[in-house]
């Protein structure tokens, strides 16, 4: 999203608190296993297993190595959490009752805007 746009649309915007309340409420604290087609290959030098060569990239990075004893063809799945999909695109679980209130405001904002509109500006043709 163009810098414009992203730095007071996308916080205007309902659909945002949303996607962000139904994300992060269904993925929370879901474990996540690959399937076979989605893991990422990698083989390791010789004398070491996947986990030893991967052990320091793991303390930063978030999912797991599949095949850990393996001397070949390691598999790495980049997530292990539900919460691990959901922080790369800033969202927080703990932002959920917030954004009920926000979803709340607009609703009762809309429903008072109409209301208004169609007292005062109804045209009565008859």
């Amino acid at each position: 999203m163009p810098k414009f746009w992203r730095s007071w649309m996308y916080w205007l915007d309902p659909y945002h608190y949303v996607i962000e309340g139904l994300v992060t409420v269904q993925l929370h604290d879901i474990e996540v296993r690959c399937a076979s087609d989605e893991f990422s290959i990698f083989n390791v030098p010789v004398g070491q297993t996947c986990q030893q060569y991967a052990s320091e990239f793991l303390k930063t990075a978030t999912g797991y190595i599949n095949n850990p004893y393996a001397t070949e063809a390691c598999q790495y799945c980049q997530y292990s959490k539900g919460q691990d999909f959901y922080e790369g695109l800033n969202m927080d679980f703990e932002h959920r009752w917030r954004n009920v209130g926000i979803m709340c405001l607009y609703l009762c904002t809309n429903v008072v805007l109409v209301t208004l509109g169609v007292k005062y500006y109804r045209n009565n043709r008859r």
